[in-house]
């Protein structure tokens, strides 16, 4: 298949998106004139090196080869994806709110196909007046960077909670961390670790905010806050070290991070909203439900002042749910520490799967 595609390859999400769709492009002998966003492999440490090529000859004949006739598949959000070099624009995009702008509907209605990883966003956009033809697209477990390790980390018993994602209103970082502190803090049997680094926000506001977090004190012994971790082999490492995944996020359109998690066989706690309806289930995690919603503003990534791009609302829930869902995970840890339902995951959801449905959508 000839085609342009356009996307980041860097450590945040989108870039570990299309770094996989690209690879799986990669193992089909698809060839297309890529248009990088951002092309950084640094984190990606387990990367061959002929993909790191192929990536390279992708990237450098695309402004030779390219033609407006061909189909251009793009990741990245709404805001930036007017631009265009093909005159069939294939988009896939991730919105974590419940609303968009006009200026956003028109943007989506000139892309001829949009991809979405949720089902709540495919709604949110036909409810706003987009006319495009929407295709719900899962996405998969990458299996190349994250596996279970043969590894002991604890000897004296303790149920480790991670909380993973960097920090920021929509994800109710402060909100988990003192609930979570008030019920298990300076209790040696529990530890929860902290990788919430936002690389958004320098790092004297991040130390700030754990000042803030923390009251000006020392952190409970069994708390700790871990440096931003550059490569996927760490980040895998502390996937191992925990036995309870937390996400309590007011929306996410997938949350890579919990959803691995899980496929590890690590139990969670899960906000049921959003888009990890698309993979959580009773069965696999322990699901809260909503109190409601409220106005999206937190100063950094969302301003509810705003008319243009990123604004509407999250979904929130109530303390008491949350802290029963963590008493109800560790009951489940200590009956059964294999997640086994959770394991599913890695051969349920593939991103072979993901994109054999954008393919079989994009027209040539």
């Amino acid at each position: 298949m000839n085609l342009n595609v356009i996307g980041p390859i860097n450590s945040v999400s989108f870039g570990d998106c299309f770094y996989n769709i690209m690879l799986e492009f990669f193992r089909r002998d698809i060839h297309p004139n890529f248009f990088p966003i951002n092309l950084d492999l640094t984190s990606f440490d387990k990367t061959p090196q002929d993909f790191a090529n192929y990536l390279a000859l992708c990237a450098n004949k695309a402004i030779k080869r390219y033609k407006r006739e061909l189909p251009c598949f793009r990741l990245w959000h709404v805001q930036g994806s007017e631009s265009s070099v093909s005159n069939d624009n294939y988009l896939f995009t991730f919105r974590e709110l419940d609303q968009i702008s006009d200026i956003e509907a028109n943007i989506l209605n000139n892309q001829k196909v949009i991809f979405v990883s949720c089902e709540e966003t495919k709604k949110v956009f036909e409810e706003a007046g987009v006319t495009s033809k929407i295709v719900f697209c899962p996405l998969g477990f990458d299996n190349l960077h994250f596996k279970k390790l043969d590894k002991k980390y604890f000897t004296d018993g303790r149920i480790s909670f991670l909380l993973h994602g960097k920090f920021e209103g929509r994800k109710f970082s402060e909100k988990v961390i003192r609930l979570w502190i008030k019920k298990y803090g300076n209790n040696a049997k529990y530890a929860l670790n902290l990788a919430i680094t936002n690389p958004h926000i320098k790092p004297e506001d991040m130390n700030r905010i754990y000042g803030q977090i923390f009251d000006g004190q020392r952190p409970p012994f069994n708390v700790n806050v871990i440096n931003y971790l550059k490569t996927r082999s760490e980040i895998n490492d502390l996937y191992n070290m925990c036995d309870i995944i937390i996400d309590a996020s007011g929306f996410e359109t997938w949350s890579l991070p919990s959803f691995t998690c899980v496929g590890l066989g690590k139990n969670a706690v899960i906000h049921n909203v959003g888009g990890v309806k698309g993979w959580a289930t009773q069965e696999n995690s322990v699901l809260f439900e909503p109190s409601g919603k409220e106005i999206a503003h937190d100063g950094i990534h969302f301003d509810r002042n705003r008319k243009d791009f990123g604004f509407g609302n999250w979904y929130k829930w109530e303390d008491e749910s949350f802290v029963n869902a963590m008493e109800l995970a560790v009951k489940r840890y200590e009956s059964n520490p294999i997640n086994e339902k959770g394991l599913e995951i890695q051969n349920k959801f593939t991103w072979k799967n993901t994109v054999d449905i954008i393919l079989n959508n994009i027209q040539n």
